[in-house]
């Protein structure tokens, strides 16, 4: 179901004799998604601009049941930040995983050659942090923040990935 949302919102189809009776369905299941299941239909319901307040709720409490759960990584919160859904759990999850990414790294470029790859591997716990947690590395860093024209760009290029994957557009 998530990714056949997923693909409407793609596609820019947002009808709604469609698409409500799947938001109504997925309310009352969004408890069995997982959490690149949960991001897609958030994510797909912001970008085709449907007014599904119910529905984002009921994602947040999902997500958050799971982050409480100890059974979402920092990867799937990351994603359901990126699709849209506001979470003051998610976000202090996210901040932890970070804060533990950036306590493991190296401070100099000593440090980098001694550093054991185990441990840098355990400290970082996800693929891809999602656009928020990149920019929250990036101000941890004192680095600038991407022009939001290509920020637009690079996201508009990601949605069109040729792979056709959900995970690869975000």
């Amino acid at each position: 179901v998530s990714n056949m949302i997923w693909a409407c919102a793609l596609l820019d189809f947002a009808e709604t004799q469609l698409l409500g009776p799947i938001s109504a369905w997925a309310i009352d299941h969004v408890h069995e998604f997982a959490h690149m299941e949960l991001a897609n239909v958030a994510w797909a319901f912001s970008s085709l601009r449907l007014d599904h307040h119910e529905l984002h709720a009921s994602i947040a409490s999902a997500a958050a049941h799971r982050v409480s759960e100890k059974v979402m990584d920092a990867q799937g919160i990351a994603a359901i930040i990126d699709a849209g859904i506001q979470s003051e759990i998610l976000d202090r999850s996210l901040d932890e995983a970070l804060e533990g990414f950036l306590d493991a790294l190296p401070d100099s470029a000593e440090g980098w050659k001694i550093a054991d790859s185990n441990v840098l591997a355990q400290a970082i716990v996800a693929d891809n942090l999602g656009v928020v947690g990149t920019r929250k590395l990036l101000q941890a860093w004192s680095l600038r923040i991407a022009d939001p024209a290509l920020e637009a760009r690079a996201a508009a290029a990601a949605s069109l990935h040729p792979s056709g994957s959900s995970e690869s557009a975000w």
